[in-house]
């Protein structure tokens, strides 16, 4: 894939992240999908590996611009969370480690925002 041009940061891809969850941060859209792949990766990547790799022999035929791609990955990962909020996966991380993201979620102010699993 090619970056074709500049693009309005601010506009586009929302305020630079923190610690904190901040919704009009386009990292922070990516980080909830992030997070709940991490529940069960093999199981996640299943569920919208088609749609994913539908999306990339698309770009790959015909290259979007970047103001596009970066809208189009965006609505890709919201129907890729939701399907995986639906799923309702089981969380197979080891038991330390869901302490330790249950804690990284809720110093980043995102308990009411990420889905018990």
């Amino acid at each position: 894939m090619r970056i074709d041009g500049p693009v309005d940061q601010l506009a586009t891809l929302g305020p630079d992240p923190t610690n904190r969850y901040d919704p009009a941060s386009r990292w922070w859209a990516h980080e909830l999908l992030h997070r709940r792949v991490l529940l069960d990766h093999d199981a996640s990547s299943a569920i919208f590996a088609a749609d994913r790799d539908a999306v990339e022999r698309e770009w790959i035929a015909s290259p979007p611009s970047t103001a596009v791609a970066v809208a189009m990955s965006a609505e890709a990962e919201q129907r890729w969370l939701a399907a995986l909020v639906a799923a309702d996966l089981l969380d197979l991380r080891l038991m330390w480690l869901r302490d330790l993201w249950h804690d990284l979620d809720a110093a980043a102010g995102l308990s009411t925002v990420i889905p018990s699993a």
